[in-house]
């Protein structure tokens, strides 16, 4: 018998995503996000909404750990570690079951013989997923998400 727990995964940037797989039902949300003065924020109760539907005894949350990279700036790195802690925050307020894993470690298990980019993840998500919208470049948060749920899923 298929396990037919949720399995969720979070790319926790601003242009994130949160993907939740239950057999062969599949969903993807963009990280909720509002526009205040030309800056975007997130918007934590529209998190919150998402996943309070997905609030099940035995569900499974797989987020990615932001860490610093060479390159990134003071502001880049705040506003990642703050979408990380917000959705760290809300997972456990809501009680989720909740497993970190480093980009390298999903990345690894996810895009086996591929180069390890948002490229490779956008090509291996529409492969795998082909019913989902990820047309644009610009969806390698939703491809993300998709293959971190789908890293969550192995974990079981």
């Amino acid at each position: 018998m298929k396990d037919l727990r949720y399995c969720i995964g979070i790319d926790p940037g601003l242009d994130g995503a949160v993907a939740i797989l239950c057999g062969r039902s599949v969903e993807v949300f963009d990280t909720p996000t509002f526009k205040l003065k030309e800056k975007r924020y997130y918007d934590t109760q529209g998190m919150t909404r998402i996943l309070s539907d997905y609030q099940v005894r035995g569900a499974i949350v797989a987020i990615e750990r932001i860490s610093a990279m060479r390159g990134w700036g003071i502001s880049t790195c705040f506003k990642l570690g703050m979408g990380y802690g917000i959705w760290i925050g809300i997972l456990a307020a809501l009680r989720f079951d909740v497993k970190t894993v480093s980009p390298q470690v999903w990345k690894r298990a996810m895009l086996n013989e591929t180069e390890k980019d948002k490229k490779a993840a956008l090509e291996v998500a529409r492969l795998t997923y082909p019913n989902v919208d990820l047309h644009l470049q610009s969806h390698d948060g939703r491809a993300d998400a998709l293959l971190i749920a789908r890293y969550a899923q192995k974990l079981l």
